[in-house]
């Protein structure tokens, strides 16, 4: 299974998204089972944002052949 990633705008959106989701139930705005379900929903996202940043194993595998003197 190979690994596409995203966009820059994706992880953008998930920090701010996480940023203002946390103030919003901290202060009291949102209650508090939106404003988990949001957090928790930016926080998934910001997580699949590093996941699709790292290299599959066959990126990693063509490089390492790739590299090889003969």
């Amino acid at each position: 299974m190979d690994k596409s990633p995203v966009s820059s705008a994706f992880f953008a959106t998930s920090i701010i998204g996480f940023l203002i989701s946390v103030t919003l139930t901290y202060t009291g705005r949102i209650n508090y089972s939106l404003g988990f379900a949001s957090t928790l929903v930016f926080l998934i996202m910001f997580i699949a944002s590093f996941v699709s940043m790292t290299p599959s194993h066959k990126e990693i595998k063509e490089l390492n052949q790739g590299s090889k003197v003969k």
